[in-house]
């Protein structure tokens, strides 16, 4: 559906949609000699990993083989092996230093990508061409993991893996903010109770694949729609399903001062289901199987005698000791009178973190 979508947009902007105007536009998008290169501009812009406060922001995921990776510099165009490899900082890294170092990668790349944007032959290489920033159109082959993995494990929810819990906690990280993969009608909680460390992953772009398309062919999220809203002591979660039900609750940096029905997001159930949002007093929980999500909804005195694995988190003191962060008093990202409000989380992550596996498409067609 790219195509023809882009190609409607093209005849709204009334400018010329025929199979040839549409791929020339693709291509205009990102050409550095393009007097439109919008997406290039977005790029030289976006960050591949953000801190704010005790928030991170990133992509896609932290695993524990992404972890402290800084990816490589060269990628061999057609040979998935024999890549050259990413490196590896120390354990003692800071992860302002480790953020910086991605985010000063990809302003290398496309640096380089603007410079030599179309194919060269090598000469005396046996006539393998290359071209400027194709580490930064192949990420995941570059080692840039932290874009292209996932938090999901078979499709359904899971902690942090332990090595990247600890790293995070010595940082001082509470809450951690992703995209990338679709979570479904709502975003999807994951609390680390080790570390309380809050995972919050937030694509909702298959909220309802059933939704009209007589105006967007590519629409898969209908009406769901969902806010999140980061403040320095509590996050707060609200919008509607797919259906217009309202839903929505609020987290507090202290665990113990959650509601008793918010205490259960982001908390396992024996059927391996996780508690997902809050619908008029009810609890609602999904559980991912492959590309099938199951809801259902609990009254919250039965859904705390259903929890897999109860515990009682000590904010106070934190297996890991981590440092102490704050979200600054007075950060406004998005408008000017509120505080750090990211509607539809996926669209503020494209615009804070790097872009260049939605944009890769578009690299990808600027040839010589």
């Amino acid at each position: 559906t790219l195509f023809s979508t882009r190609r409607k947009e093209l005849q709204i902007l009334g400018r010329p949609s025929e199979d040839t105007d549409v791929l020339r536009s693709f291509v205009d998008l990102v050409n550095p000699a393009s007097e439109d290169a919008w997406t290039l501009e977005y790029i030289r812009l976006a960050k591949v990993m953000v801190i704010i406060g005790d928030c991170l922001f990133i992509h896609g995921a932290v695993l524990s083989r992404g972890l402290l990776l800084v990816p490589a510099e060269d990628c061999r165009d057609g040979h998935a092996e024999g890549q050259p490899p990413p490196l590896r900082l120390p354990d003692t890294t800071p992860l302002e230093v480790w953020a910086e170092e991605l985010n000063t990668w990809k302003t290398r790349q496309l640096r380089l990508f603007e410079a030599f944007p179309t194919f060269q032959k090598s000469v005396g290489a046996g006539g393998q061409r290359w071209r400027g920033g194709q580490p930064l159109m192949f990420p995941s082959l570059a080692g840039c993991h932290v874009m292209t993995d996932g938090f999901l494990k078979k499709g359904n929810g899971a902690p942090l893996d332990e090595d990247v819990e600890e790293y995070l906690a010595r940082n001082g990280i509470k809450r951690v903010f992703a995209g990338h993969q679709p979570q479904g009608q709502s975003p999807g909680v994951v609390r680390n109770p080790r570390s309380g460390i809050l995972l919050i992953v937030a694509d909702t772009t298959f909220s309802d694949i059933q939704a009209d398309k007589s105006i967007n062919p590519a629409d898969t999220r209908g009406r769901a729609v969902t806010v999140v809203t980061a403040t320095e002591h509590a996050t707060a979660i609200a919008g509607v399903l797919a259906d217009g039900t309202e839903h929505g609750f609020t987290l507090s940096s202290n665990w113990d001062e959650d509601t008793p029905v918010a205490r259960l997001i982001g908390r396992q159930f024996r059927d391996s289901s996780w508690g997902r949002t809050v619908v008029a007093g009810q609890l609602q929980t999904c559980r991912g199987e492959g590309f099938k999500l199951h809801h259902a909804f609990v009254d919250p005195t039965d859904a705390e005698k259903l929890l897999a694995d109860p515990y009682v988190p000590d904010m106070q003191a934190s297996t890991y000791l981590p440092s102490q962060r704050r979200l600054p008093r007075g950060l406004h990202l998005l408008q000017a009178s509120k505080p750090l409000t990211i509607p539809g989380l996926p669209a503020f992550l494209a615009v804070m973190m790097f872009g260049a596996v939605v944009s890769h498409a578009l690299f990808s067609r600027l040839r010589k």
